[in-house]
């Protein structure tokens, strides 16, 4: 803190410290001198609290970033739109490494989610059974090769 700082600080302090019953802070230094040092250890305790204070807060905005870059790492939000061109990124996401689609599913079909939902990633098999659920797909997830077969469950017709 700047000297001139401090001094309007004990001039304020000591202007509304005294009264007429009492004697002033300073009465018996003339000079001030040793109440200024106690205002300038009182103001260094103040700094050094808020030192501590300043990297506990950014010690905790370290431990929330963490969690939450966990959060997206772990769980795939699926948004609203085409399932097609949601399904690559949740395949990388996954750790799966190839995406074959049945010859008995047309090529120009696609389904559309309406509304968004998130999918943890963490098991690429339950992660392709809950992004399918609820359509006539099935995911088969072969664990050797990391690869998922999408196989109908009905009979598709070819989508204009």
């Amino acid at each position: 803190m700047h000297k001139k700082t401090i001094s309007l600080i004990a001039a304020t302090l000591f202007s509304t410290s005294t009264s007429t019953l009492a004697e002033p802070i300073g009465y018996n230094d003339p000079l001030g001198d040793k109440w200024m040092q106690k205002v300038i250890l009182q103001i260094s305790k103040v700094d050094a609290e808020n030192a501590k204070l300043k990297e506990l807060l950014s010690e905790r905005q370290r431990a929330l970033s963490f969690i939450k870059r966990e959060n997206d790492y772990r769980y795939y939000t699926v948004i609203r739109g085409s399932l097609r061109s949601q399904l690559p990124t949740l395949a990388r996401q996954t750790g799966i490494t190839t995406i074959r689609w049945s010859n008995d599913i047309p090529i120009s079909c696609d389904w559309q989610f309406d509304s968004q939902f998130k999918i943890d990633a963490k098991n690429p098999e339950k992660a392709a059974l809950e992004f399918f659920r609820g359509l006539p797909l099935t995911p088969i997830y072969i664990e050797r090769d990391k690869s998922l077969n999408i196989e109908p469950l009905t009979v598709i017709p070819e989508c204009i």
